[in-house]
């Protein structure tokens, strides 16, 4: 009997002259294990990074955590109830300043579009809470289309990943937001390589970088949508993606020692456009005059 049946130890055993035997394939697997245990613990970074501000403040250990529901809603909150506070929160703002309120963009709805699951998820569980804002998510560019052609007005902005959204979605941003010029688009990505190129867009309203967290994406949501700015960006995006290909120009010649005569006859535009580039180069870089101009460009490796 017992030498029909082998045994527990047996079983091990054998496994272990298999591991013997095959060693180089096991080997070889558990090293894509490890591979992909790597990049799924390198994607979750962000999601650590995004709730680490209100983590450390309040010891909250509840969010990220929530309904499955397409809108974020409060507990007990009906859809016509949300409405009611919109509309009551609309009003509110009309007769009182933004500085007077805790929660400037309470009641404000935001389409937020990103292909993974916890930047979704982990984004409209702060920009509810600490913004009192009402977020709806979806998960791609597709899906994004398909939500403003059928109910644009329901929403006050739109924040959208410019990565992974689809085919081709990056290259069709700017023609998106052309269909809804009513609706401010605010980039949120994972790098900046391509903020000028959106920003110069009329209807591209601002650039957020993910690194920058929950905080600096409603720092810039009122910029334009309450003090309807423009060209607003997170404080990550490298200097020189801040600056158009002119303003740029007009700053190395600067720094070559030329007059504004001078740039003007080299660039073939007159001297009061020159003037205008300087000055909006000179915002961008926050410098107080053009010597320090040139040496932020130094600094920040714009000129060499």
């Amino acid at each position: 009997m017992l030498n029909d049946a082998p045994s527990a130890g047996s079983r091990i055993v054998s496994f272990n002259m298999t591991v013997q035997k095959d060693g180089k394939e096991n080997w070889y697997e558990s090293g894509i294990g490890l591979y992909s245990c790597a990049s799924t613990i390198a994607h979750r970074v962000l999601y650590v990074k995004v709730f680490l501000d209100k983590f450390l403040r309040t010891g909250y250990a509840g969010y990220g955590i929530r309904k499955p529901e397409r809108w974020y809603l409060p507990d007990n909150q009906t859809r016509a109830e949300l409405e009611e506070m919109t509309m009551t929160s609309t009003t509110s703002t009309t007769s009182t300043t933004s500085t007077s309120s805790p929660y400037p963009l309470a009641g404000k709805r935001i389409l937020l579009a990103d292909n993974e699951d916890f930047v979704r998820r982990g984004y409209a569980a702060i920009l509810q809470e600490d913004a009192r804002l009402v977020v709806e998510v979806c998960a791609s560019g597709h899906e994004l289309r398909q939500i403003l052609d059928a109910r644009a007005t329901d929403f006050d902005a739109i924040i959208v990943d410019r990565k992974d959204m689809g085919e081709h979605f990056e290259q069709h941003i700017p023609e998106l937001a052309s269909a809804f010029p009513e609706l401010p688009f605010i980039i949120l990505s994972s790098d900046d390589m391509l903020a000028w190129q959106f920003l110069k867009h009329s209807n591209v309203k601002g650039y957020v970088l993910k690194i920058d967290g929950a905080d600096a994406l409603c720092q810039v949501l009122e910029q334009v949508l309450l003090d309807g700015k423009e060209g607003c960006y997170s404080p990550s995006v490298r200097t020189r993606n801040r600056l158009s290909p002119v303003e740029l120009q007009v700053l190395k010649l600067i720094a070559e020692g030329l007059t504004d005569e001078g740039i003007a006859e080299r660039l073939g535009i007159s001297k009061s456009t020159v003037e205008t580039y300087w000055r909006r180069g000179q915002a961008k870089l926050h410098a107080q005059n053009r010597a320090n101009a040139v040496a932020i460009a130094v600094r920040e490796g714009l000129i060499r």
